[in-house]
């Protein structure tokens, strides 16, 4: 046999074997280990209801701070700006 009949049985080999690997991996392990391992001592837990409400947070702080990361961000926005009137820039809203 020469050398390219020698690759392509091996690559069939090898696909055929991965189907069959996959069939064995995606199957799991049976419903009775799953129950053997599952029958262990139970742990109780406290639970808690939690009502969603605001919380004002509030640093109190002196100094510079400087941060550990920076971050930048950039926004792409298409369409066309509509003109309105009364409408001021962010420089002249804050000012």
């Amino acid at each position: 046999m020469n050398i390219r009949k020698i690759s392509i049985v091996l690559g069939l080999i090898i696909l055929a074997g991965s189907f069959f690997l996959f069939r064995f991996l995606a199957a799991g392990p049976d419903e009775e280990s799953q129950i053997a391992q599952a029958s262990g001592t139970s742990v109780g837990v406290v639970v808690l209801e939690a009502a969603p409400k605001r919380i004002a947070a509030q640093i109190v702080f002196t100094g510079t701070v400087i941060p550990e990361d920076e971050l930048e961000l950039f926004a792409e926005v298409t369409g066309n700006l509509k003109f309105t009137p009364g409408f001021r820039s962010c420089a002249q809203a804050h000012s």
